[in-house]
Formats: structure tokens, sequence, C-alpha cells
């Protein structure tokens, strides 16, 4: 089973501030996350993020159920720019996990 979000639909065109992150995924993803196959993060109109941002979003999904829904996250229609900063909070939070 896959759960997908869409993040224009939820954090608008350019998501900039960290502050909203964990209240909005709190009560939009399933409290069921061990029994998907997939989390999808649909990126489709989103035009570029903050790092800080990135980063409450990957540090928001890692603490759903210690990294395991981390693993199954997939980010879809990503800009360039969007993917690399994305990648970089990847990086960082698989660093230090």
């Amino acid at each position: 089973m896959t759960y997908s979000m869409q993040i224009e639909s939820t954090f608008g065109s350019y998501c900039a501030s960290p502050s909203p992150v964990g209240q909005m995924l709190s009560g939009s993803l399933p409290s069921v996350t061990l029994k998907l196959d997939r989390v999808e993060f649909d990126f489709k109109g989103v035009h570029g993020i903050s790092s800080s941002f990135a980063n409450a979003l990957i540090s928001h999904i890692y603490g759903l159920d210690e990294g395991v829904t981390l693993g199954r996250a997939r980010f879809v229609n990503c800009t360039p720019a969007v993917r690399s900063i994305l990648s970089t909070a990847l990086s960082q939070a698989m660093k230090y996990a």
C-alpha cells in the first residue's frame, strides 16, 4: 500500500519555514506507517525548499518509526534544486542516525 502526500497543496510552492512540518505531517501521515509499502512525497509544483524545511521533513519522517519509514520514503517530481537539498538532508540524517 502506498500513501502519497502532495507537498505543494500542503506547504505551498516554496517551502521555507520548517515550523509547520511536524504539525502538518503528524495529522497527515497515517498512524499505520508500518503497514505501508511506500510513503510518497510528491513535489510537483514546488519550485524551491530551504535546507531547514528539508531537515525538518527528513527528521520527522525518520522519527515516525525510528527510520523504517525513511527507508520506504520516495520523493517524486522534484526539480534538480529540490532534489539536491533533499539529498543533502538525507545524507546528514543517515550520517547522524
